[in-house]
Formats: structure tokens, C-alpha cells, sequence
């Protein structure tokens, strides 16, 4: 496995799941395979992803994306507890980075910045933005498995319950970037047409 703070006295293994497990009701359409700059959102995701040794995509329908492991849910219909779970219980790492395919804006930097907080004293580290918690970004720690096993199996799917039963620290989204747009969910097409725009006007800078 890759250690992004190699030589540092923080010595942590992490793998990277993307969860592309979802419906997409609201989108009407697979997020994950919409165009965005000549590719697919999930290969703009994957792309930087490149410094981890060992990454997943969570989802029962296979995705061809280079690089990138396909696991399937240990247990069906469980929504993303259940994707990072199968990532936590698949990987030899110490934690798990996971993110989505709703937030393709996202850059490698900040993704360095929140796993190098992540020491193994806490067993996550969650991003926090104005609109609240962002569980599906954030990292966790291997032994959580048995916090969202213990949950799937009460039959409790939020993610964000499941934080609470953690000793998790929040980190706000200014500490680790600079530009909060990278953070955008897109989960309507709506979103989408704001991600397009955002991502252009980014690879015009």
C-alpha cells in the first residue's frame, strides 16, 4: 500500500474506495458514467487517485476504470455503509479514503491534506463543509469495519449515525483547501450543468 507522508513520523498505510454503488433517482441517469471533460466523472475521480497503491470502486455493475479494483457489496442494498465496509474488510491498509462519484471537483491536494490528518488516534476524519458533515468524504480508520458491520446488521444504513458512535474528528473545509467549490454534490442534473461549468472554468486557470 501506498503511505502518502512516507518519512514522516506518521507511518499509515491508506487505500481509496470510490462509491459508485448509488441509484441516481435524481440525476435520471448513471453519475458515475457522465461526460465531464472528454471522460467519464469516474475516470476524472480515479485520475487523482493515482497516489494511492490500492484503489476500489464500489458497485454491483462492474466499471471498467484503469487502476481501480471493482468490489461488490458484502451486503446488498445497504447503500454506502455497506461500500465502505467492503472496502475496510477488502484492503490490507490501515484506513480507507472515501469519496463519491457526486464530487468529481475534488483535487488530489486536499485529498493528501485530509488523510495526513489522519494519524490512527482518532478512528476517522470527516470533512465538514457549510452544509453540515460530508461522510463519504472523509477517512476511516480499518477498525471501524466492526462499527458499520455491528450497524448494517441493526439495520442502521446513515452513515453519519454511525460517525456518532465513532471517536471521529471534523475537519472544516478551509483547512484544507482554498476553494470550496471542490466540494459541489451533483445529484440533480441541475448540479450537473454547476459541476460542468465549475470544472471548465477550472481547466481554463
Amino acid at each position: 500500500m501506498y503511505n502518502i507522508y512516507n518519512g514522516t513520523v506518521i507511518n499509515l498505510k491508506f487505500a481509496a474506495v470510490i462509491l459508485a454503488g448509488g441509484k441516481s433517482r435524481r440525476m435520471g441517469k448513471n453519475k458515475a458514467w457522465l461526460p465531464l471533460g472528454g471522460r467519464r466523472v469516474i475516470d476524472v475521480i480515479a485520475e487523482r487517485m493515482t497516489g494511492f497503491e490500492e484503489v476500489f470502486v464500489s458497485s454491483d455493475i462492474p466499471q471498467e476504470v484503469s487502476g481501480c479494483i471493482n468490489i461488490e457489496d458484502i451486503h446488498k442494498d445497504c447503500g454506502p455503509a455497506a461500500g465502505i465496509l467492503t472496502a475496510l474488510k477488502t484492503t490490507s491498509a490501515d484506513a480507507v479514503f472515501v469519496t463519491a462519484c457526486d464530487m468529481p471537483l475534488i483535487k488530489r491536494n486536499t485529498i493528501e491534506r485530509l488523510c495526513g490528518i489522519f494519524d490512527g488516534r482518532k478512528e476517522a476524519v470527516v470533512l465538514k463543509t457549510d452544509g453540515g458533515l460530508e461522510p463519504l468524504f472523509a477517512v476511516y480508520g480499518k477498525k471501524t469495519a466492526a462499527l458499520f458491520e455491528a450497524a448494517i446488521a441493526e439495520g442502521e444504513l446513515s452513515v453519519i449515525k454511525i460517525i456518532d458512535k465513532m471517536d471521529a474528528a471534523t475537519v472544516a473545509w478551509e483547512d484544507i483547501s482554498d476553494d470550496k467549490t471542490e466540494f459541489m454534490n451533483m445529484n440533480t442534473p441541475e448540479d450537473y450543468a454547476a459541476v460542468r461549468e465549475a470544472f471548465y472554468e477550472t481547466e481554463r486557470k
